[in-house]
Parts: structure tokens; sequence; C-alpha cells
């Protein structure tokens, strides 16, 4: 075989491979972790799923085959399936997400407003409530837990949120 020989079929080859479609699959989207977890709380999306756009772009469907892509912005919705592809949907099979929501229940014995005396010097650690890592904040959303040790301020509302498995709960208030 000659040199000139050997080139023209190794052009003739990628050719072939160019039209055929072998090269359209290195531009199908990477899942690495086809099981994905997500809060609550956290109101995760498909744009929270975690994959890697190989240049082809990356749309999200509900089905393996055809379909309509769904909007990055959709919800995720627990125990559900989602299947990936490239813009120009030629990716076979379809790299796929199994999503679960973990849900954090509320703390228990949790009182809506309290009485406290004064003269007791109370703090946030005597709030009454139970559960798992309680975490007291004065605000419904966002700042940090305040330290048990915080003293309680006559009519403030406090907030208190347990954290389960790395998902915390909604805030629920504390009139004092």
């Amino acid at each position: 075989m000659t040199n000139e020989f050997a080139k023209s079929r190794f052009f003739l080859l990628v050719i072939v491979a160019f039209f055929t479609g072998n090269f359209v699959i290195a531009q199908c989207p990477t899942v690495t972790d086809q099981n994905q977890s997500f809060c609550a709380t956290d109101d995760p999306t498909l744009a929270d799923l975690a994959i890697t756009d190989n240049g082809g772009g990356v749309n999200w469907y509900l089905v393996p085959t055809g379909g309509a892509p769904l909007s990055n912005d959709s919800a995720l919705v627990d125990g559900r399936r989602y299947y990936a592809d490239d813009d120009a949907q030629t990716c076979a099979p379809r790299p796929f997400v199994d999503v679960t929501i973990n849900t954090t229940p509320d703390p228990t014995n949790h009182f809506v407003a309290i009485s406290v005396c004064a003269i007791d010097n109370p703090t946030i650690a005597q709030l009454p409530t139970t559960g798992t890592n309680i975490e007291w904040f004065s605000t419904p959303t966002g700042g940090s837990p305040l330290p048990t040790t915080t003293p309680l301020v006559d009519e403030t509302t406090y907030y208190v949120q347990q954290t389960i498995a790395g998902c915390a709960s909604d805030r629920l208030s504390t009139a004092v």
C-alpha cells in the first residue's frame, strides 16, 4: 500500500464517520451521577442537575426518545427520571438522572407564642421545641443561627428549623 493510498483511505474513513454520525456522540451531554438528591426547601429545578455539556448543548426530556424539551426552570419531581439530549437530539441512548427530593418534617412540640419571666433571663435555649439539629433564627429565611445563649427579647418573633441529612425544614415562628 502506497503512502498516498493510505492517506486517501484515512481521509475517506473520516468523511464517512462524520456523515454517519459517529462524531455526534462526542457532543452528547455526560451524566456522572445518575442518582441525584436535593432538599425540598431549596426548590430544585432542572438547572440544578449535575451534567457536563460536551459542546452540543443540554436539553431535558421526560421520555427516552422523542418528546418536547423541558424548560430549565421546571421544578424537579421526586422519583422522576429525566433524560438529557443535545440540541440536535442525536443522543442514543439518552443519558438519564433519577431524582430524589428529600423533605424534612418541621420540628415538634413547637409553640406559636410563649410567655416567660424577664427576671429569669431567658435565652434561646429555653424556647420549647424538639427535633434533630434544632436552630433558631431572627428571620424567617436566610441569616445565621442564633447562639443558644442569645437573650430573648420581649415582643420578638424567633424562627426554628431542624436539619436532617443536610436538608432543613421550613422555619416555624414563635412570638415571645
